[in-house]
């Protein structure tokens, strides 16, 4: 897992350094931003491997954001993962429809992070 780019994106700057806080020394290199938007501008600018995308940001909703980058010939192929507080079971099924590749409900620890990462992981991590 060495040298593995991570997109977070939060409008919470608190959640957006968190996941980086827990992925280090696991080979992942966390890069943020904080919209939508930005986001997308950003994975447009670099490659990365991994998106962990809030569902509520203002603007534009990480749902809207993860339709966007599946529909996207260039973009279809990245692992996005829903980050949310949402845990109920219908939310969840409702995320992972939306186009999500897994769920990653919050408050997260390194375990769970770094599980939901994985690309054989689609169930949301606890």
């Amino acid at each position: 897992m060495n040298n593995r780019r991570l997109l977070v994106v939060d409008d919470h700057p608190i959640n957006r350094r968190l996941p980086g806080m827990l992925l280090r020394d696991t080979g992942w290199q966390c890069f943020e931003a904080d919209s939508g938007q930005a986001a997308l501008d950003a994975l447009r600018e670099a490659p990365y491997d991994c998106v962990l995308l809030d569902i509520s940001m203002p603007v534009m909703s990480g749902t809207d954001v993860c339709r966007i980058i599946k529909a996207s010939a260039a973009l279809k192929h990245l692992r996005v993962v829903a980050y949310t507080a949402h845990a109920m079971e219908d939310a969840q099924n409702s995320i992972l429809q939306s186009g999500f590749d897994a769920i990653l409900i919050k408050p997260i620890n390194r375990g769970n992070l770094l599980a939901a990462l994985e690309p054989d992981s689609a169930k949301p991590a606890p």
